[in-house]
Parts: structure tokens; sequence; C-alpha cells
């Protein structure tokens, strides 16, 4: 369980990694996978995905995959998760090995097996204003799977150096 608000993820060349139940919020890019292959055990579920192309992320992209393997998923499994964002709708771009780029919609993404529980809606946070995000008993994303944590020990550690602070 974390809170992310500004920082992505990036997956690559790895196996039997899981994230999950997460709260991203505006991170500067899109979700990145990399290099994966046939048959990885990776796991993206239960998570949260708040974008804004106020950000690096213009494209609002909730993912972006690269070097998707020859065949089959890019992960062992990716779904329940909720995503919402200022640019109307989701999006993912995935680049093959062969280079060409392709953006897909929800619906399209679903229909390639990814996220077919997946949900794009207003998850409902308690007060994001004041960084609670906390989502409320019928945010969307609490019928997808995710549970609430306790947010006050989330962040950056006391001893994290002052210079690389925003």
């Amino acid at each position: 369980n974390n809170l992310c608000v500004g920082l992505g993820i990036t997956q690559s060349c790895g196996d039997y990694r899981t994230v999950e139940n997460n709260i991203f919020i505006n991170p500067s890019e899109a979700l990145v996978f990399w290099s994966s292959f046939e048959h990885n055990h990776d796991r993206f579920v239960r998570n949260i995905v708040v974008t804004s192309t106020k950000t690096a992320n213009k494209s609002g992209d909730i993912f972006n995959v690269s070097n998707l393997p020859r065949q089959g998923l890019f992960v062992d499994e990716i779904d329940n998760n909720l995503f919402f964002g200022d640019a109307g709708g989701f999006y993912a771009s995935c680049t093959p090995r062969d280079g060409a780029k392709s953006r897909y919609t929800l619906d399209q993404w679903q229909a390639l097996g990814y996220d077919k529980h997946s949900l794009y809606a207003d998850p409902m946070f308690v007060n994001a204003g004041n960084g609670d995000y906390q989502v409320r008993p019928e945010s969307p994303a609490m019928k997808l799977g995710f549970k609430n944590f306790d947010l006050t020990n989330v962040g950056l550690l006391p001893d994290f150096s002052k210079r690389f602070r925003s």
C-alpha cells in the first residue's frame, strides 16, 4: 500500500513483481512497462491511477508499454484497477518490438485482454484538496476490491535529503 503523488512506476526486465492496492496521483509520466516477455508473472491489480495533462505526461496516458512480447500478455495479471484523469478517458500507448506505436482506449485495451474488469471513473476521494486520498465507501474502487489504508505514515521519511524535496 503506497500513495505516490507526482511519482509513477517503471517495471522493466523482471518477473514475479506485484503492484497492488496503491494510489498514483498525477504521475509525471505514464506508468511504464518495458521489455516484457512471454510468460511474465508480474501483477498490477486493485490500484487507483489518476493522471493529469498538466504534468510532463501531456498525453494523459495511464500506461506506456514498450517492447511487447511477441505473443501473449505483457503481465500475468492486470485488472480491477480504477483510472481517472483530466484527459477525459483512459489511454494506453504500446510499442511492439517492430516499433509501430499504437494508442488504445479502455474498450480497445480490454479487447486485447488487459484490465477486463477495470473502470474509468472518479475515485471519490474523501478530500484530495487536503491530501486525504481515502476513498468513500461508495467509490467504484471499493467495488473493484481496493482497500483504504492508513495514510498518516506515507510519504518521505524524515531523513530524506532536503535538497531533493520540491
